[in-house]
């Protein structure tokens, strides 16, 4: 709107301007006009100049004859007179026309300059006009504001009144919700202490839930396969279909599905192995379906700032100790090299696993030609097809 009245302002501006441009362009025209007249009277100032010269020719001619005759010295002496008469009234003339001239000019300058201050009043009026119609507009525009913030402010405190109407009578129903949240809580946090801490109560097979210190409940699968368990499944391979190629984070939280293949992840064993005496089983099944197994009485696995690494001692079972020669070593994946060799054995076996020079175990490598484990015996590495590695509590 304030955009509009000012462009309109403008048009008014420009329209004024070229009325006083077509005033002024009419003063010059007259000027011109008088400067014309001033220019033939002056013409005919010369043209008296010039009969009066030849009357004076006229008469230079004349004063030869009358030095001849005195008669015509008479007439010379009366000629002389009429020529200063002459003289006389072409002075007067022209002193009159220069007078006319004069009053002409100051009558034209008189009029210049009231019209001149003509049109500056005319052009204060019209500022002032404008003036006063902006200031009426602006008080319409501050009227409608005004009106209009004063229907968005009553519409604002009727939507407080009803919020302090609504506040007021959900203030109880919110103190009875706080109440159940905190009786949920305390529910919650009894329940979670009820948890089993691993699965030496176990009589089934299946998915359990039991309570991970630091960690909260947490989802695990128990299998009382083979004996001295109840036993907790920390990792489960048998076709391939999860990939175990991983960076840092995913091995550091877990992935996969209980119901299938999974690693259950480096900080949950860190939580359930670090205040607990735990040991390690591992059941394989190589390529010709041939059971092997080992298990190890010491089994536990370091915080995150020591990269996992793993402590395992007391090997025991039908398949060679492979895995002792990787104590104490970090967790290593493709972007967390930890390992002791030159090269990024987790990128060269695509797995990610607790690499030394490279390995002599590697249960997590692809899947089934870098799933290997080191016999002693045959002094070969067995291609694997199946591994469970699974964990129970020393005192079993």
């Amino acid at each position: 709107m304030v955009q509009r009245q000012t462009d309109i302002i403008q048009e008014q501006c420009k329209e004024l301007v070229y009325n006083v441009t077509d005033d002024v362009k009419s003063s010059m025209a007259f000027l011109d006009t008088l400067q014309e007249d001033l220019t033939n009277l002056w013409k005919r100032v010369v043209k008296i100049d010039f009969n009066s010269a030849q009357s004076q020719m006229a008469i230079d001619i004349l004063e030869k004859d009358w030095t001849e005759d005195k008669s015509i010295n008479n007439l010379q002496n009366g000629s002389n007179a009429i020529l200063m008469q002459m003289n006389e009234h072409a002075k007067r003339l022209l002193t009159l026309e220069m007078q006319t001239a004069n009053l002409t000019l100051q009558r034209c300058r008189g009029d210049g300059e009231a019209s001149k201050r003509h049109l500056q009043m005319q052009n204060i009026d019209l500022k002032l006009s404008q003036i006063d119609h902006r200031i009426d507009e602006s008080i319409k525009l501050y009227d409608n504001h005004r009106k209009s913030n004063e229907n968005v402010l009553r519409v604002y405190r009727d939507a407080l009144a009803n919020i302090a109407r609504r506040t007021h009578n959900m203030s109880g129903d919110i103190q009875i919700l706080s109440n159940a949240q905190a009786n949920f809580r305390l529910d919650m946090n009894k329940f979670v202490g009820q948890l089993p801490k691993d699965c030496s109560l176990e009589k089934f097979n299946g998915i359990k839930l039991i309570q991970v210190p630091s960690l909260g409940p947490l989802e695990v699968y128990c299998d009382n396969f083979p004996n001295k368990g109840p036993w907790l499944v920390i990792q489960k391979r048998f076709n391939g279909s999860e990939n175990f190629f991983r960076d840092w984070t995913n091995y550091r939280n877990g992935f996969g599905k209980l119901a299938s293949e999974f690693w259950i992840g480096n900080q949950a064993l860190h939580l359930l192995t670090y205040k607990r005496s735990m040991k390690l089983h591992i059941d394989m099944w190589d390529i010709h379906d041939r059971y092997l197994y080992v298990e190890y009485s010491n089994f536990r696995v370091r915080s995150e700032i020591d990269q996992y690494a793993i402590e395992i001692s007391h090997h025991s079972g039908n398949a060679s100790d492979a895995l002792s020669s990787h104590n104490g070593m970090g967790f290593s994946t493709f972007d967390r090299d930890n390992d002791a060799s030159s090269a990024n054995c987790a990128v060269h076996h695509t797995g990610g696993w607790w690499y030394q020079h490279c390995h002599r175990a590697d249960l997590n490598g692809r899947y089934s030609l870098g799933m290997t484990w080191y016999d002693e015996f045959s002094q070969e590495w067995l291609q694997l097809a199946r591994v469970e590695m699974k964990i129970a509590p020393h005192e079993l």
